[in-house]
């Protein structure tokens, strides 16, 4: 099990989200801490959590949509077979 610090860090290492963007996604999405207290403890406004949060996600929805299409062109079987 990862801890907070590394959560952040493989997401940011892998040049997916920045850091700002990592932390909100990790507080929200997978800690689910609370809007407020994530806000708070990035010492951001809710609204700039939800901003950063939902830029995260996009991104991760667009990661996973390029895994998936690569995945499928990959295991994709001629027709004749």
């Amino acid at each position: 099990m990862f801890t907070f610090s590394e959560e952040v860090d493989a997401l940011v290492t892998a040049g997916l989200l920045t850091e700002h963007q990592a932390t909100a996604f990790v507080l929200r999405e997978i800690e689910a801490v609370p809007r407020e207290q994530a806000a708070e403890s990035m010492d951001i406004s809710a609204s700039g959590l939800d901003d950063a949060r939902a830029k995260a996600v996009r991104k991760v929805e667009d990661a996973r949509a390029t895994v998936e299409a690569v995945e499928n062109i990959r295991y994709q079987l001629p027709d004749d077979e």
